[in-house]
């Protein structure tokens, strides 16, 4: 069981360094997202308060 969790730990290493490596350190602000994808964000927000009053999640 010890390997599986050093495993873990290795592999979880390699991306937290894969990740930082290859960071630029800029930003996008969520609503430009959302905008870059076509979206509202009141609209979004509208359509979950509609779910989820419906139940759905």
């Amino acid at each position: 069981m010890r390997s599986v969790e050093q495993g873990e730990d290795l592999h979880d290493g390699i991306l937290l360094l894969s990740r930082l490596a290859r960071d630029s350190g800029q930003r996008t602000d969520l609503d430009d997202a959302i905008s870059s994808l076509g979206f509202d964000r009141e609209e979004l927000e509208a359509e979950l308060r509609a779910d989820l009053a419906a139940g759905r999640e």
